[in-house]
């Protein structure tokens, strides 16, 4: 048997035709360390299939299988891969030159169960080099022990691009499974798990990886019963695994402030869910500092209490 490659690159594919060409050519010429790329075609009805059979010759494994989650199908790649390390990686977005060699380099020289993580952007439409909205944050430094980064992610709500990680592969084995449960959302409350299992993050400079945002119909913009149930169920998963790690006061005003915020953000289609973040906002005493986040046309609303109408307004308006 051939030895197990360094990284193992497992991408999620339904109905990606039109970018998956570009999410694995960003991936297929290996910096110094050997991997397999892994596909894994969740029901795709479009011609997503046909692109990846293309790169087959190329060294990609396609696995297809029937619709089920994007979850499931990572789960599915990773039962399949074989590497030390491991990079998820979602069909529509992208990796950027030297990201995963970068990465890898520096966790081979960090303490073990140590995380990588880079800068990441956003863009929409089609990828143009040194265009796309650089979004890094609080998150571009490194963080000892790794929950800190949950702590801060709770508190001030910066988010990291699931495909700017690099991970050990007996974090996940430890963190356990995506929850097939959780679309969207899963994202957050998977790498929460593995964070809570590290012993720290280092942030790589000079690196970066693309997400690509704003496609219609995405269910990362719907605002589905569905969704907003899921962000529920991710919030105090996410607030479970924090609070394991640390329950220090500081790690409680965060989770305060990541309940008020959820608040607004389940308003108003699902409105018992939005008081029961905001009860969860406000227990143990703690007042939370978090406003509604809008305009200059809908503070005067929120500054007479009308936050409701003003985030009905948002929402329609959007």
């Amino acid at each position: 048997m051939t030895p197990p490659p360094d990284v193992s690159i497992i991408i999620p594919c339904h109905n990606a035709e039109p970018w998956l060409a570009a999410c694995l050519e960003s991936v297929l010429e290996p910096e110094g360390h050997t991997q397999e790329i892994i596909v894994i075609d969740d029901g795709s009805t479009d011609g997503s299939r046909r692109v990846a059979e293309r790169y087959v010759p190329r060294g990609i494994r396609l696995i297809s299988q029937t619709r089920t989650s994007p979850g499931a199908a990572r789960n599915r790649g990773f039962s399949e891969s074989r590497g030390a390390w491991v990079q998820f990686l979602d069909a529509d977005d992208l990796i950027g030159p030297g990201k995963i060699s970068r990465q890898l380099s520096t966790l081979r020289a960090s303490p073990p169960g140590t995380v990588a993580s880079c800068g990441w952007s956003r863009f929409y439409g089609e990828f143009v080099p040194g265009v796309s909205h650089r979004v890094e944050a609080t998150t571009a430094r490194d963080y000892v022990p790794a929950w800190l980064f949950l702590q801060t992610q709770a508190n001030e709500g910066c988010m990291m691009h699931p495909a700017a990680w690099l991970t050990p592969r007996q974090l996940i084995r430890k963190a356990g499974p995506w929850d097939q449960s959780l679309t969207p959302n899963d994202d957050g409350e998977f790498f929460a798990r593995v964070l809570a299992h590290a012993s720290g993050i280092r942030f790589v400079t000079g690196v970066h990886t693309h997400y690509r945002s704003g496609l219609p119909g995405s269910m990362s913009v719907t605002r589905s019963k569905s969704r907003m149930e899921a962000m529920h169920r991710s919030a105090l998963r996410f607030s479970e695994t924090l609070l394991g790690c640390d329950q220090s006061p500081e790690t409680l005003a965060a989770i305060s402030e990541m309940w008020e915020r959820l608040r607004f953000e389940l308003y108003p289609e699902a409105p018992a869910l939005s008081r029961d973040a905001a009860r969860r906002a406000r227990e143990d005493g703690h007042v939370p500092k978090t406003r509604l986040p809008c305009g200059p046309r809908l503070k005067f609303l929120r500054a007479i209490g009308a936050w409701k109408l003003a985030r009905r307004l948002q929402v329609r308006f959007r």
